[in-house]
């Protein structure tokens, strides 16, 4: 559906906008696409990826991947369920506890 094809390029041109702006305002390691809308693939992936390079200044292009997330739909639930584990399981916190204990 030429139209519906349309819809999503233009979604795409917006997002890499937003992406771009967001990558030179905070410096992230990496863009991870993921939802409903990263199904479409190059439909809404390629307008995307263009319009951040376009709109994304050198340093950020070279050092910031956009990439597209493995997890599928549960990365969200998978992020949320990982919060509480990773505050007992980090590197500082054994470290803290095992320094309060001597």
């Amino acid at each position: 559906n030429p139209k519906a094809r349309e819809l999503l390029a233009r979604a795409g041109r917006s997002i890499g906008i937003a992406a771009a702006n967001a990558v030179s305002l905070f410096d992230p390691g990496a863009v991870i696409l993921n939802g409903g809308l990263v199904q479409a693939g190059p439909f809404l992936v390629e307008p995307l990826l263009t319009a951040f390079g376009k709109h994304t200044l050198p340093p950020y292009t070279q050092n910031c991947p956009v990439l597209v997330s493995q997890l599928g739909q549960t990365a969200g639930a998978q992020g949320a369920a990982m919060l509480p584990l990773r505050h007992h399981f980090e590197f500082e916190n054994l470290r803290l506890r095992r320094m309060e204990q001597e």
